[in-house]
């Protein structure tokens, strides 16, 4: 299991590779089976969680590190991106680097807590939420997405907690959502107060919902002593590049997937 708080001080990565549904169980295997042999071992590395989307078309990987220098570090590993050449033929990627900027746990935590789970053996239906934004208009969307949260989506049916994370980039914003069923979601999707609520959203930005089963998870041996983490590792390049937050976007990152 691993938790996602706005109070750790993780470095998080969410990864989305869009792909052929003939391809997306051989990259889950490739990418889970090389961070359980290779990545995990790395210094830093907290957790990796792989997601499979329903539609066949997307793998998401939300993964923490203990800090951005260590990740930087295992960046510049060889273990760390032997096999993306393989990656690199079949799918293409969108990430960022991200803080966790709001959770509301629901009923799934006690009153007053700010922890989300994720776990293998609970496994509520996961909806991932992926917003392209202007910088200019992040802050106003993290704003409306909250502000509707708290007033009307967190009372719906089978809602049971959601977690917003803001990408460092200024560019995107992801929603992870958990429902108690598939079908209890697609039912409110078309509650009047979720349709003005998407409305709003689109008025600020471009957004792809998707629903998805989470596949697998890897955490560290020694992941207690990170509190809180998550990354995947496959999806970056060969270390070419420098650390790109020093210029305050992810995009000057090398990426091995055409953008």
């Amino acid at each position: 299991m691993i938790t996602i708080t706005p109070s750790s001080t993780i470095t998080t990565l969410i990864i989305a590779l869009s792909l052929s549904p003939e391809h997306q169980r051989g990259i889950l295997d490739l990418n889970r089976s090389e961070t359980e042999q290779k990545i995990q071992y790395l210094d830093g590395f907290v957790s990796a969680t792989f997601h499979k989307s329903l539609d066949g078309t997307l793998v998401t990987e939300y993964a923490q590190w203990a800090s951005r220098e260590q990740f930087q570090a295992a960046y510049n590993n060889p273990l760390f991106y032997e096999h993306i050449p393989e990656v690199q033929k079949v799918a293409k990627d969108d990430w960022d680097f991200y803080e966790v900027a709001y959770v509301d746990p629901g009923l799934t935590q006690p009153q007053g807590t700010d922890v989300m789970t994720i776990s293998l053996e609970q496994q509520p239906a996961t909806i991932i939420i992926i917003f392209k934004v202007d910088p200019s208009q992040q802050q106003a969307l993290l704003t409306t997405l909250i502000e509707d949260h708290e007033r009307d989506l967190r009372t719906l049916p089978g809602f049971q907690a959601v977690s917003f994370h803001r990408g460092l980039s200024g560019k995107r914003i992801v929603a992870y959502l958990q429902f108690k069923s598939v079908e209890e979601f697609q039912a409110v999707y078309q509650h009047p107060s979720v349709q003005a609520h998407i409305a709003a959203c689109n008025a600020l930005a471009t957004s792809e919902v998707h629903l998805y089963t989470v596949d697998g998870l890897v955490t560290a041996p020694n992941a207690s002593k990170h509190i809180n983490t998550h990354w995947r590792q496959h999806s970056l390049s060969r270390p070419t590049e420098p650390d790109p937050l020093e210029n305050g976007s992810s995009e000057s990152y090398t990426i091995p997937f055409t953008r």
